[in-house]
């Protein structure tokens, strides 16, 4: 993949989209799951396992996802107190690969140029891990759901991190949504508009 030599292409429709692009909810929101379980939102309890027909949805959905998509992301980073919050806004150009990897787990492979800076990174994205998904929702062309984790801290103790993320399939067009709460409040948001390549 390379950002620089199709990215170009993208980046009228990049301004013009990313002008309309607003964040979904409130920096330092509580996260809706949180409270829907209260307490036991931090405890971890019970995975959340697809069902049969869950099963089949997210099968056709990821055959469809499978490939090479190309578009652009914004994100929104919060910082300051849930008194005086702060957006940091970031846009990039994107290039994407889409695969499923094993046990219905979504993997998106990344490379997005940032339209202020040009930096260029590589990232690896997974959702929908068994292992930790505590709530899920699929229907025809979407799917969420909530992937949590407890992560170490660099100075001891470790937060809880979730992510929510959403896929909305419409043809040769796809829209993620990705909502990541730390400790149960948002702290930051990216929202891809990708076209499949030819």
């Amino acid at each position: 993949m390379s950002v620089t030599t199709k990215g170009l292409k993208y980046l009228s429709l990049v301004a013009l989209l990313a002008s309309k692009t607003t964040l979904a909810a409130e920096c330092f929101a509580p996260s809706p799951n949180l409270q829907k379980e209260g307490d036991d939102y931090y405890e971890l309890k019970k995975t959340y396992q697809w069902d049969s027909d869950e099963s089949k949805l997210l099968e056709d959905i990821y055959r469809a996802l499978e490939g090479d998509w190309t578009g652009h992301v914004t994100e929104f980073e919060c910082f300051g107190s849930d008194k005086n919050p702060r957006k940091k806004l970031a846009e990039a150009s994107v290039e994407a690969r889409i695969t499923e990897s094993t046990n219905l787990l979504f993997r998106m492979s990344t490379e997005k140029e940032y339209l202020s800076s040009k930096i260029v990174r590589n990232e690896v994205y997974h959702a929908y891990n068994s292992r930790i998904l505590y709530s899920g929702t699929v229907k025809p062309n979407y799917v969420e759901g909530s992937d949590r984790m407890h992560i170490a801290n660099a100075r001891g103790g470790a937060r809880l991190q979730e992510a929510v993320q959403s896929i909305s399939l419409s043809g040769e067009q796809v829209s993620i949504t990705r909502l990541i709460y730390i400790n149960g409040y948002l702290a930051r948001e990216e929202i891809y508009e990708l076209t499949k390549d030819d």
